[in-house]
C-alpha cells in the first residue's frame, strides 16, 4: 500500500532516498503528531507504530543504499528503538505520557547524528 503514503522529501538535497538520515522522516512524523496533539491527549491514538528501517525502504519503494559497518550498527539500534517504541506505544498513549514519547524521537535523532 505504498501508494497511500506520500514519499518523504530528502532531509538534505545531497542525501539519497532511503538513507539513514532520511529515515528520520519516520520519527519526525511521530514528533509532529505528538506536538500537534499535546493539548488533546485523545488524539494521541493517531500515533502510528514506528516503521523499521527495512519497512521504510519497502513502503516508499527505496533501494537500500550501501551502508558502512557503523551505519549497519546504527540501523540495528534504530530497529531496536522502533521495536521498543511499538511495544510500549499503546500504554504510553493511554497514559498520555508525552515525555516518554518525545524521548523516543530524541533517541532516534541522537543515533542518526552519529552517521
Amino acid at each position: 500500500m505504498a501508494e497511500d503514503f506520500p514519499k518523504p522529501k530528502p532531509v538534505l538535497e545531497e542525501t539519497p532516498e532511503g538513507s539513514i538520515i532520511n529515515y528520520l522522516n519516520v520519527w519526525d512524523s511521530l514528533k509532529a503528531i505528538i506536538n500537534f496533539n499535546k493539548e488533546d491527549l485523545a488524539k494521541l491514538e493517531e500515533i502510528p507504530p514506528a516503521l523499521f528501517y527495512e519497512e521504510y525502504l519497502t513502503r516508499y519503494n527505496y533501494s537500500c543504499p550501501e551502508l558502512s559497518d557503523e551505519q549497519r550498527i546504527i540501523v540495528g539500534k534504530l530497529n531496536q528503538l522502533a521495536s521498543q517504541f511499538n511495544s510500549e506505544r499503546e500504554t504510553l498513549i493511554k497514559e498520555g505520557n508525552i515525555k516518554k514519547l518525545e524521548e523516543y524521537v530524541q533517541q532516534a535523532n541522537s543515533l542518526v547524528k552519529r552517521v
